[in-house]
C-alpha cells in the first residue's frame, strides 16, 4: 500500500506539467499521482488522460485558484502523506519521493520543506547533520505534508489568494505541537515563469503578510505589529507603485481583512515567540525542542486546534 501521493495543481501549462509527470513516473517505488486541472483552456485534462492513463485527473469547471486547488488534491488523496510540487517543477532523481517520506521520521513532523533548485540556487536544503533541522515554514513550490494534520486544521486558508498560506499552515501546526523540518531528499528543479510581475508580487506579498499578522499575532501585540507593517508600507511606497497605489493597497487590504475577521485566532505567546525563534540562527533542531522544557510545553499544548 502506498504511503505518499504526488499532488499537482495546474493551469494552462500543459508542457511544464507533462515534463513533471514524466519525471514523477520514474520515481522508485511508484507513487500515485493526482492532477487538478484548474479549468485550463489548453486541453490539459484531455492531454494528461491520453498520455498518462495511470494518472488521476480532476478537471475543474471553474478556476478556483492555486490554494483551493491544492486543498482539493489533498482531500482527494488517500495516503497518509502528500508531496506537492508546482507544475513548473520536476524531479531529477528517482529517489526524491521515498527520501521525502523517510523525512517524516517523527510524529511531531507535520510538513517537510522539500529541497529544490531555482536558477541554480539550492532552496530549503539546510541540514543539521544527523539532527532534524527545523524550519519556520516552507515554500509552496516543493513541500510535503501529513494529510490528516492538514485536514484537522481545515486545510490551507484560501483567503490568502497568493503568498503566506504556507506560513499560515505552519504556525497552526506549531500551535498544535507539530513542526516543519528541512528536507534531506535529492532536490527537485523549479523553473518559474519568466514573467513574474515584480510590482504585483510585492503588493500581493505585503497584503498576505498583513493578513497573516492579523490572524495570528497575540492580542496584546496586535496593534503595534499591524502598525509597524502599515508604517513600512508608507515608508517604502516607491516600491509599491507610488503613494496613491500604496494608500489604495493599504485601504483595500484592511477592508478585505475586516470582512474575514472571523479567521482571526491569535496564537499563544509561547507559540508566537517560538515561531519567531525558528527564523533565527543557529537553527533549532527537533532535539533542541525536546531538550528545552518551556519549548516542549509549548509544543505539547494546543493554542489553536487539536490534531487527533
Amino acid at each position: 500500500m502506498n504511503s505518499i501521493s504526488l499532488c499537482i495543481s495546474t493551469y494552462n501549462r500543459v508542457d511544464d506539467l507533462t515534463r513533471l509527470i514524466s519525471s514523477a513516473l520514474m520515481q522508485v517505488p511508484k507513487v500515485p499521482i493526482i492532477v487538478y486541472d484548474d479549468a485550463s483552456s489548453d486541453a490539459t485534462a484531455e492531454i494528461v488522460r491520453t498520455q498518462f492513463p495511470t494518472v488521476s485527473v480532476i478537471a475543474g469547471k471553474n478556476n478556483v485558484g492555486l490554494i483551493a486547488a491544492r486543498n482539493i488534491c489533498i482531500r482527494e488523496a488517500s495516503t497518509p502523506f502528500v508531496i506537492i510540487l508546482d507544475d513548473d517543477a520536476f524531479f531529477t532523481s528517482p529517489k526524491t519521493v521515498q527520501q521525502t517520506l523517510d523525512d517524516f521520521s517523527s510524529e511531531r513532523i507535520g510538513a517537510v520543506a522539500v529541497p529544490f533548485t531555482e536558477n541554480g540556487v539550492l532552496m530549503q536544503g539546510e541540514t543539521a547533520g544527523p539532527s532534524i533541522g527545523l524550519a519556520r515554514s516552507f515554500i509552496g513550490a516543493a513541500h510535503a505534508v501529513r494529510r490528516d494534520a492538514v485536514l484537522a486544521c481545515g486545510g490551507l486558508r484560501e483567503s490568502y489568494g497568493f503568498y503566506c498560506e504556507e506560513s499560515d499552515l505552519a504556525i497552526r501546526f506549531l500551535a498544535a505541537g507539530l513542526v516543519v523540518r528541512h528536507g534531506s531528499a535529492d532536490p527537485v528543479t523549479h523553473c518559474p515563469n519568466a514573467d513574474r510581475k515584480p510590482l504585483l508580487r510585492r503588493q500581493l506579498r505585503w497584503r498576505s503578510e498583513f493578513r497573516f499578522k492579523y490572524c495570528h499575532t497575540p492580542a496584546l501585540l496586535l496593534l503595534p505589529v499591524l502598525g509597524s507593517h502599515l508604517a513600512l508600507l508608507v515608508f517604502r511606497c516607491s516600491q509599491f507603485g507610488g503613494l496613491a497605489a500604496t494608500l489604495k493597497l493599504g485601504y483595500s487590504t484592511w477592508r478585505d481583512v475586516i470582512k474575514s475577521r472571523h479567521e482571526r485566532k491569535g496564537v499563544g505567546f509561547r507559540t508566537y515567540f517560538l515561531w519567531r525563534r525558528l527564523s533565527e540562527s543557529p537553527r533549532l533542531t527537533l532535539g533542541d525542542i525536546d531538550d528545552v522544557p518551556a519549548v516542549r510545553r509549548a509544543l505539547e499544548g494546543s493554542d489553536s486546534f487539536a490534531v487527533q
